[in-house]
């Protein structure tokens, strides 16, 4: 009796360390598709770049204004993809940190409800003023769930 006890107990502790192996594996394996997704894709705009594809930061491409920023539509030039520009206002107090804080947190994050981050242009402008801008994939009006 105590040697069926026995067996049963090993195979619950051996079921169980493969079902954690199982969910391990799975587990790495969707992050490294996340690191590869965002990765394989080197985007580099520079700020004239996103200048001119927003035309100039106009209003007309103006899509929301937040407390760090604005979000503007652009069509890049070469590829006439549609992207969103999250602009930083660094006048703003904290807008700085939070372009940092969001480049960290995004550049791991991997989710189907949320917009993915492309790249992040860190420059000069025009007038020699520091720029700081996410770019992300564009979503036409509807929400992310969609």
């Amino acid at each position: 009796m105590k040697i069926i006890i026995y067996v049963v107990i090993l195979a619950i502790v051996v079921i169980s360390c493969f079902i954690d192996i199982f969910f391990w594996m799975r587990r790495t394996r969707k992050k490294a598709f996340a690191a590869t997704s965002y990765n394989n894709w080197q985007l580099r705009l520079s700020f004239l770049e996103l200048f001119r594809s927003t035309n100039g930061f106009s209003t007309d491409n103006l899509i929301v204004i937040g407390s760090f920023g604005s979000v503007y539509k652009a069509v890049l030039q070469e590829s006439e993809t549609v992207v969103s520009v999250k602009l930083f206002n660094l006048l703003q107090w904290g807008a700085s940190k939070s372009f940092v804080a969001e480049c960290e947190t995004l550049k791991d994050v991997w989710h189907r409800n949320l917009v993915k981050i492309l790249t992040a242009c860190s420059s000069i402008d025009f007038e020699m003023n520091e720029f700081n801008a996410l770019v992300y994939e564009f979503m036409p009006s509807g929400s992310l769930y969609e």
